[in-house]
């Protein structure tokens, strides 16, 4: 896909793959997603363009496990210091209420 489609198609133009970019990889060694669309090798830029969104691949994977994981570590990723003492905040608050609700459920049960 030409670098000018991809961002029609909210794509970026890296590849998933996990192992180094310098070593040639053999296609049956990358990793594959729940997502698929039935291509031929000869299929030009727009059909797979159409094919993309009248599939609703972008919905699909953002609701893989893959993609929300993904989005998880962009949006971590961008946090800045203040927004990470925040969070560290919100967590603290959050395991003291569930501490006391477990307090609380302990002593009745005892």
């Amino acid at each position: 896909m030409r670098s000018s489609l991809a961002p029609l198609a909210g794509l970026s133009l890296r590849s998933l793959v996990y192992l180094s970019v310098r070593l040639s990889v053999l296609i049956w060694f990358l990793l594959r997603t729940i997502v698929s669309l039935p291509v031929s090798h000869l299929l030009l830029q727009l059909p797979v363009l159409y094919l993309i969104r009248s599939r609703d691949v972008k919905k699909k994977w953002e609701n893989s496990s893959w993609g929300r994981k993904l989005i998880v570590q962009k949006r971590r990723a961008s946090l800045n210091d203040f927004d990470r003492f925040k969070l560290m905040l919100a967590k603290i608050k959050k395991a003291g209420l569930i501490r006391q609700e477990f307090a609380k459920l302990k002593k009745q049960s005892a």
